[in-house]
Formats: C-alpha cells, sequence, structure tokens
C-alpha cells in the first residue's frame, strides 16, 4: 500500500474472499507479465467502474418502468371487480362500499379512507353524493 495516497485517489479498505483475491491476482499476472505494480488498484477500479456502469443501468430502467405501488394495486383490483360486476362506467356508493370492504375490510375508516384514495388518485369522481364515476 502507498504511504501516501495520490492526489484525486481515495483508499478504500475491503475484505474479500482468500479464494477471489487468489484468482484476481492470477489474472493480473497473466495481464500484466512485466510489472504488477499498481495493477491491483487499476483491475479493482475497472472492475468497481463497470459494476457501477451496470447497476446505473437496471436502476434506470426500474425507473423508467416503476412497480406500481401496492395501494394502486389494490385500487385497481377494486375498479377491476366494479368493471367485472357490469359497472363499467358508474357506480353507487353502496356497491362501491361493498367492493372496497371486499378487498380491505369493512371497517367505517378504511372505506372512507379508500374512497378518499380513489377519488384522490383518478381512479373515481364523486357525481353527487350517492354516485360515482368510474375513471
Amino acid at each position: 500500500m502507498p504511504k501516501k495516497v495520490p492526489k484525486g485517489k481515495k483508499q478504500l479498505l475491503v475484505l474479500i474472499d482468500s479464494k477471489i483475491v487468489k484468482e484476481l491476482w492470477e489474472i493480473i499476472k497473466m495481464k500484466y507479465p512485466e510489472s504488477t505494480y499498481g495493477a491491483l488498484s487499476l483491475e479493482v477500479q475497472d472492475a468497481l467502474a463497470n459494476w457501477i456502469a451496470q447497476h446505473k443501468a437496471q436502476i434506470h430502467t426500474k425507473s423508467m418502468n416503476p412497480k406500481m405501488p401496492k395501494n394502486h394495486e389494490i385500487a385497481k383490483e377494486i375498479i377491476d371487480y366494479l368493471r367485472s360486476c357490469g359497472f363499467e362506467l358508474q357506480v353507487n356508493l353502496k356497491v362501491l362500499r361493498q367492493a372496497i370492504a371486499k378487498f380491505r375490510g369493512n371497517d367505517e375508516r378504511t372505506i372512507k379512507k379508500w374512497i378518499k384514495f380513489l377519488e384522490e388518485n383518478g381512479f373515481i369522481k364523486k357525481l353527487n353524493p350517492q354516485v360515482y364515476e368510474i375513471l
């Protein structure tokens, strides 16, 4: 290890399985037969850069197609259930409450919370106190 860390570099102390270290040194000796001085740092830096690039690409892909939040999945199930029962455009409050109770429970607070969630997230729209439009 260098006594003084060169400018623009950071020292990193890691614990790696001895088998992997042995294989790494074998590759380094094949790749740099004349001198292995500084080769370990170079190879580890390249390996980490490749790993970072690969994972950034995966993260970017995931953010392009995010998994739907669980509440939205449940809301979609409720709407799909209502549609399967024949309520394509509108649903009355009684049936909406029954559908929510089927998926989330029949506690009054839960039903109110889910009606509010469905409205705020564009799944339903209140037309009058007893009728909701399914969006």
